[in-house]
């Protein structure tokens, strides 16, 4: 579906530009199909709607012929749309303009459980919303929306910040697909000429600052329409590469800027340009630049908390791909909790673990004394365990957490986000601290 996206929308772009030139009935069609086509694809793309007509308006002058032109193109997209939206409403009595699906994108991106990236709430949430729908219909998505964003704004301020921050992260935020276990596995990703979005994200909004002209608007309207499209849903890598291509026109612009200035002799004006360059790229590794820091100026782990869960851990969630640490049977390693609250008045708590393993296993868990199994059933690339344990467990101050492997080799990835120094593998017979990273192994309380 992607790259078909990214196909449909870097044409859309390119026929609207030719409609700037000469801005005919025949060239407003063949620019208004592709989006239609590319809606059907990916709906996101009306949100740029609104803003091809605004720059219609500001570059076809405001005049009568102008807005039958507009008028057109609306028609032209509404066509194009039109057969899955008869088909929808055939099929299910509705109006569906394209996809039953967008509020409850919406709804995944705004409620008490809400991250940047694509999550599911928990299963007691989850069923009782699904309950009210089955009773009262889809308008309790709306409902439950609206009343997080009215009860919550310092939460829902926070949130969104997060998601624009990683909708410009070099991170590659993943869902349905672990591409950095991909990467390990695919010698075409080790070729150094493969550059990733962290090296066209910082040259491309050097490029957009460098290029501030009216006769980009257009791109400038794409990318910025694109960004808005995604905030009230969920950040992720495979949605966000369709608006790549226009990026990358702006990633080279720098490029031609500075030999012309050098050229020029302009070297003063090329050097001091450097610093928004700086700047990009500080902006676009933000969250590498927040795992440093953060560790040296909160030593304690990071506690956040959704909903009625508190969420403690020393990564961020998110394997960065290559590191893990592999316990054959009988090894084992140790994570350190270091809990600044009293248990007391929590329901319940839940440690997790990621894991990768070829066959149905058991590991040995050790916490603060008290021993417990889990079982390993699930063999796909990246698998998350849990065990539920009482909130007795676990006390104030530092809690030592032993996971064993009885029988099989297993690997427990490594989060190279942030470096507490509360990871250890055991190596004969004694504990050595991880030099970067933290296992990822981190717990969740229900108050």
């Amino acid at each position: 579906m992607e790259t078909l996206v990214c196909f449909l929308n870097t044409l859309s772009v390119f026929l609207l530009l030719r409609v700037e030139e000469r801005p005919s009935y025949k060239n407003i069609a063949l620019a208004g199909i592709p989006i239609g086509i590319s809606a059907l694809s990916r709906g996101i793309i009306l949100v740029f709607v609104p803003f091809i007509l605004i720059w219609m308006v500001l570059t076809l002058k405001l005049k009568l012929s102008t807005f039958k032109k507009i008028g057109f193109l609306c028609l032209i997209i509404l066509l194009t749309i039109s057969p899955a939206t008869i088909r929808n409403y055939l099929v299910s009595g509705k109006f569906v303009l394209i996809s039953a699906n967008g509020i409850v994108g919406v709804w995944l991106g705004n409620n008490p459980y809400s991250t940047a990236e694509y999550s599911c709430p928990p299963p007691s949430y989850t069923e009782k919303i699904t309950k009210r729908v089955e009773e009262e219909g889809e308008k309790v998505y709306s409902q439950e929306v609206i009343k997080f964003i009215k009860e919550n704004p310092k939460e829902v301020a926070k949130l969104y910040l997060e998601k624009f921050l990683f909708f410009w992260s070099k991170e590659e935020v993943d869902n349905n697909i672990n591409t950095s276990l991909q990467k390990g596995y695919s010698f075409i990703f080790k070729f150094p000429i493969l550059l990733g979005f962290g090296f066209v994200a910082p040259l491309g909004l050097y490029g957009i600052i460098l290029s501030l002209r009216r006769r980009a608007l257009l791109l400038y309207l794409f990318i910025f329409a694109f960004m808005l499209s995604m905030l009230p849903f969920y950040i992720l890598s495979r949605y966000r590469i369709a608006f790549v291509p226009i990026l990358i026109i702006f990633a080279a612009f720098p490029i031609w800027w500075s030999y012309k200035k050098i050229k020029e002799k302009k070297i003063p004006i090329f050097l001091s340009s450097l610093i928004l360059l700086l700047f990009a790229i500080v902006f676009v590794c933000s969250q590498s630049v927040i795992g440093k820091l953060y560790p040296l100026f909160h030593h304690e782990s990071i506690v956040s908390k959704k909903g009625d869960r508190i969420i403690l851990r020393d990564n961020s969630g998110k394997w960065q791909g290559g590191n893990f640490i592999t316990l054959l049977p009988n090894s084992s390693c140790k994570k350190e909790f270091l809990i600044k609250e009293d248990s007391l008045g929590l329901k319940r708590c839940s440690l997790f673990f990621s894991y990768q393993v070829t066959k149905p296993g058991t590991l040995i868990f050790d916490i603060n004394g008290t021993k417990g199994p889990a079982s390993l059933s699930s063999t796909d690339l990246m698998n998350v365990g849990s065990i539920n344990l009482p909130p007795s467990t676990f006390h104030q101050g530092y809690n030592t957490i032993t996971i064993t492997s009885e029988d099989i080799e297993i690997l427990i990835p490594i989060d190279s986000s942030y470096t507490f120094g509360r990871s250890y593998i055991g190596k004969n017979g004694q504990w050595e601290s991880l030099k970067k990273g933290e296992l990822m192994v981190w717990l969740e309380a229900v108050e």
